[in-house]
């Protein structure tokens, strides 16, 4: 006979997997809605609340925490260039949106709006980013 934990430990890693793979689907839609909504602002948040979608995108992303921890599952982030890329990338994908959004707001506004968004890309590629 077969252990019924190592069938369980089985069934567990295999949620772990389809999890991921559905909170990967669900970050590229969020990510892929959110850049329709910013170059036609009401095409996809007059149909879906974005507040809804974060709190799932959320539990799917507690769910794979805990069931990685469960199947004791770790990783060691890979040092690459890629990560700088990507951060560029999104950076200036953050300040398009932002100055799209904007474009209604007084100058004191859009200038204490700015200056606060750098400091938090700022902050983020010194967190994330830069190695020491």
């Amino acid at each position: 006979m077969k252990n019924p934990l190592i069938k369980n430990k089985q069934f567990s890693l295999f949620l772990y997997k389809i999890s991921t793979d559905i909170l990967i689907l669900l970050l590229t839609f969020f990510c892929l809605a959110f850049l329709a909504d910013s170059i036609l602002p009401g095409i996809i948040s007059d149909h879906i609340s974005f507040l809804k979608f974060f709190f799932i995108i959320t539990a799917t992303t507690l769910l794979v925490t805990y069931l990685g921890m469960k199947n004791e599952i770790t990783y060691s982030p890979a040092k690459s260039k890629r990560k700088k890329v990507l951060f560029a990338f999104l950076s200036i994908f953050f300040v398009l949106s932002l100055l799209v959004s904007l474009r209604k707001f007084f100058p004191i506004e859009i200038t204490v709006i700015g200056i606060t968004s750098i400091a938090i890309v700022f902050y983020f590629y010194k967190t994330l980013i830069h190695e020491t």
